[in-house]
């Protein structure tokens, strides 16, 4: 399995995939997974459960099957030979090769997810906060006994290539040119084009190979975050707090994603909010009624900015939420004396 670094932003992955020939039936080639953002491969072998099939299955399906090599005998006697097999065939052998890997490739995930969490997660340790993701690996290297940081890419012989990538037109250009093209030829090509310098790492070890994105990670800062929508990790800036994962489809067929129904939905689901909610509602409704209890505007702020206050006290555990429930029913039932006494407090 080989992983590219183009420019440090972005990945590449040499990947087996599943296609039809003329007659119908299917067989494995290769393709190429390009320009990902750096830390996908990664999330995604973090992210997946490897004790269930087609979770794992998902995984081979994108990533290929050469980086588990490592942990099977199997998995070693099928790559490069997958074109002999007929989906059918593959899917059974890949039951056999899950059985025989999962117990290690978890072990595995575990020791990244570790790395990850210690190093890239902007809600890491509690010693982490105001610390670079380097100077939180430092401290992971330094402290933690038995690290495989380094041993893993050593035992399991990483191969390191390096070479220059042409720009997409170019490539086309010259994979399809009719005739061999002579150095002549091949410098009037690319003349003008700015070749993109690539490293190339190739291990036969899926965890291994994370190591090394987290590496580049590291290199670049580049963060991550656990959704609080889905509690998983997604590639983060450090101001989302939900990722662009699909939740569900809706029936005018517009994908939902965590970050679209994320915010409501924890709104919705802490109750100290919905009666915050609940009351506010009712104010603003006598803001837009008028009559006997109408609110005015500076009323009704003053009333919010002190229910959010007594809002952080219920979410910090200085109240309890029967306490904020009822003075909130307090303070609109005699809301006219409470906003009296209140503004005379102010002044």
């Amino acid at each position: 399995m080989d992983i590219c670094f183009f420019d440090k932003q972005k990945i590449s992955v040499t990947v087996d995939v599943f296609e039809k020939d003329n007659s119908g039936d299917e067989y494995l080639g290769t393709d190429h997974l390009k320009y990902l953002p750096l830390g996908t491969m990664t999330l995604d072998f973090i992210e997946t459960d490897f004790n269930n099939f087609v979770s794992f299955q998902g995984f081979i399906t994108i990533w290929g099957l050469s980086g588990f090599i490592a942990y099977s005998e199997n998995a070693k006697n099928v790559v490069g030979t997958e074109r002999d097999f007929k989906e059918d065939e593959y899917t059974r052998i890949l039951h056999e090769i899950h059985e025989e890997v999962k117990d290690k490739i978890i072990s595995a995930q575990d020791e990244i997810k570790h790395v990850a969490y210690t190093c890239l997660d902007y809600n890491g340790p509690d010693w982490s906060r105001g610390l670079t993701s380097k100077q939180r690996h430092y401290i992971m290297i330094e402290t933690w006994n038995g690290s495989n940081f380094e041993t893993r890419d050593y035992n399991n012989r990483v191969t390191i290539k390096y070479y220059t990538e042409l720009s997409k037109d170019l490539q086309k250009k010259v994979f399809y040119s009719e005739n061999s093209l002579s150095e002549g030829d091949l410098a009037k090509l690319i003349l003008n084009d700015n070749p993109v310098f690539v490293e190339v790492y190739g291990s036969e070890d899926i965890a291994s190979l994370c190591l090394i994105e987290i590496k580049e990670m590291l290199a670049n800062g580049t963060m991550i975050k656990k959704c609080k929508n889905c509690n998983r990790y997604f590639l983060n800036s450090g101001k989302k707090e939900y990722c662009d994962r699909t939740v569900f489809v809706d029936s005018n067929g517009t994908p939902r994603t965590c970050q679209m129904i994320g915010p409501k939905k924890a709104f919705l689901d802490n109750p100290a909010k919905k009666v915050y909610s609940k009351a506010y509602r009712t104010l603003h409704n006598r803001l837009k009624k008028g009559g006997k209890y109408r609110v005015n505007k500076d009323e009704l702020d003053f009333w919010r900015a002190a229910a959010k206050a007594k809002l952080e006290e219920v979410e910090k555990g200085e109240i309890t939420l029967e306490e904020f429930s009822q003075w909130l029913a307090d303070t609109i039932k005699s809301f006219r004396e409470w906003i009296k006494e209140g503004l005379q407090w102010q002044a």
